[in-house]
C-alpha cells in the first residue's frame, strides 16, 4: 500500500474538483481525518524549516557582518540542491499548513451543515 501524504491527499481533492465529481460528505470528512493525522508531521517540518531560515540569517549577519535586510535577500535568493531556497521551502510549508487548517475547518462546517438537513 502506498504511503499517504498531504500532497497525495490534496492531489486527490484537486482531481475530484477538476472532474466535478459529486462526493458524499464522508469523502470530505475522511480526507480531513487523514490530513489531521498527518498535520503534526507538517508542523514539525515547518518549525525545522523556520529554524533553518533564521539560522542562515543569523549566520550571515554574524559572520559576514551583513545588515538584516541584506542577509534576508541573500538567504531568500540562495537555492539549495532541491531547487528551492530555505526561505521558499519555509513559505511553501507555511502555505501548506494554512491550507490543511482551512480544509479541516471547512470540512467541519460542511459536516455541521449536512447534519442540519
Amino acid at each position: 500500500m502506498e504511503k499517504r501524504t498531504i500532497k497525495k491527499i490534496f492531489d486527490e481533492i484537486k482531481e475530484a474538483v477538476e472532474q466535478e465529481k459529486i462526493l458524499s460528505p464522508n469523502n470530505w470528512i475522511n480526507w480531513a481525518l487523514e490530513l489531521s493525522a498527518l498535520w503534526p508531521d507538517l508542523k514539525t517540518e515547518l518549525v525545522k524549516s523556520e529554524i533553518a531560515y533564521i539560522s542562515e540569517l543569523a549566520k550571515l549577519m554574524e559572520d559576514e557582518k551583513m545588515s538584516k535586510a541584506k542577509a534576508e535577500i541573500m538567504v531568500k535568493s540562495r537555492k539549495t540542491e532541491e531547487g528551492m531556497s530555505v526561505y521558499e521551502f519555509y513559505k511553501y510549508l507555511l502555505g501548506r499548513d494554512k491550507l490543511v487548517e482551512e480544509f479541516i475547518k471547512l470540512t467541519k462546517k460542511r459536516a455541521t451543515l449536512e447534519q442540519s438537513y
